[in-house]
């Protein structure tokens, strides 16, 4: 196998180890803090974390980034949708030196899907689907509430930012080619 499909599998490998950990680390995350024995009988249980700064607040979210477009979750649904369409044809683009791009891509990929599964497919206690999201990180910031968000959230922004920067500066990659130049220097010098 040559370094080039060596260094593309790896990067495909761990695109593939961040997205399914991070969905399972965001499920498994809401299924503790959504748990009646844990959330308890309150609809929306609050446990101190950190006094006057960081509170876990069991809520459902129906809309998207800070509650847009609540209660449309067929229009969320198909935005989420594009979103995975386009970390696809992003994946398609990149080749395999670029591991920032395939752990930030495997980071929205993660989160995506388990904001997706919540709106899809989670139920209510009744059986009735909830068509929300499941939040329950809740920072208080001097004062200012945060909106209550999941891990799910945290790893979309995460990634993003990793895109934005790498679009933005460049950024490193990964098994970086040396310039023709160099290699030749190196050749001769080691005969």
């Amino acid at each position: 196998m040559t370094p080039m499909k060596k260094s593309a599998s790896a990067a495909r490998i761990v695109f593939v180890g961040v997205a399914v950990l991070g969905a399972a680390t965001d499920l498994a995350t809401k299924a503790i803090f959504f748990d009646p024995a844990v959330a308890g009988s309150g609809s929306h249980p609050q446990y101190t974390v950190v006094r006057n700064f960081f509170y876990i607040s069991s809520a459902g979210n129906t809309g998207g980034v800070f509650g847009m477009l609540s209660g449309n979750t067929w229009t969320l649904v198909a935005m989420a949708a594009l979103v995975l369409f386009a970390v696809a044809l992003m994946l398609m683009k990149i080749d395999g030196k670029q591991m920032w791009m395939h752990v930030a891509l495997g980071l929205v990929l993660g989160g995506a899907i388990g904001n997706l599964y919540d709106r899809i497919f989670y139920l209510m206690p009744d059986g009735s689907h909830a068509h929300y999201v499941r939040d329950f990180l809740d920072f208080r910031i001097f004062g200012w509430q945060y909106p209550v968000f999941n891990v799910a959230d945290a790893f979309i922004c995460v990634g993003a930012a990793m895109i934005f920067l790498k679009v933005l500066f460049g950024g490193p990659t990964w098994g970086k080619a040396r310039p023709k130049a160099q290699t030749r220097k190196v050749k001769a010098a080691s005969k």
